[in-house]
């Protein structure tokens, strides 16, 4: 699933059966995360390019 936060999209899915978000960018994607809070991280802090 195609999600968009801030103008900051990511994609959800699963992974082990546990829900999984990627940050993407640029085409470029960040770390896989399983948290919510490194989810929140990830969406609040620029991308490094």
């Amino acid at each position: 699933m195609f999600l968009s936060i801030e103008g900051k999209p990511f994609f959800a899915g699963t992974s082990s059966g546990r829900a999984t978000a990627y940050v993407c960018e640029g085409f470029v994607c960040r770390q896989p995360t399983t948290s919510a809070d490194e989810l929140a991280d990830q969406l609040a802090t620029p991308e490094m390019h």
